[in-house]
């Protein structure tokens, strides 16, 4: 039993490596999580300790991750779709880089037009 734990504690120390947010979950959150990877629209349950503000994960008909919603109804689309062809540790920190990316090209944006809308009402420099 002993060489089985350890066994298993170092294959979800792997997929720790990969995703540092996996350690924010127990070990049995990240096995029935890997159990699951196949079906990654299982991983609504554990978006609570990996993303503290995301309710949900929005799927196109490829099965692709391609929004985020919060719990009170907000959606964000990702700047870029993530495939979840791949290991749970792998598309989940896919998602992370493009909610990272969406969120850098959403500020970008929003300076742009607060610029914008400074030099139009003759404030800005």
């Amino acid at each position: 039993l002993s060489v089985c734990q350890r066994t298993i504690s170092s294959h979800l120390a792997l997929k720790r490596a990969v995703c540092p947010r996996l350690y924010f979950v127990s070990d049995a959150q990240l096995l029935r999580l890997v159990s699951q990877e196949a079906r990654p629209h299982t991983l609504r349950p554990h978006l609570a300790p990996l993303f503290s503000t995301v309710d949900r994960v929005e799927f196109d008909a490829a099965h692709r991750m391609v929004g985020i919603a919060s719990g009170d109804g907000h959606t964000v689309p990702l700047c870029q779709p993530v495939s979840t062809d791949r290991q749970a540790e792998e598309w989940l920190m896919g998602l992370t880089q493009a909610m990272q990316s969406t969120v850098g090209q959403l500020v970008h944006k929003a300076v742009l037009n607060a610029t914008a809308m400074l030099h139009d009402d003759g404030r800005g420099d």
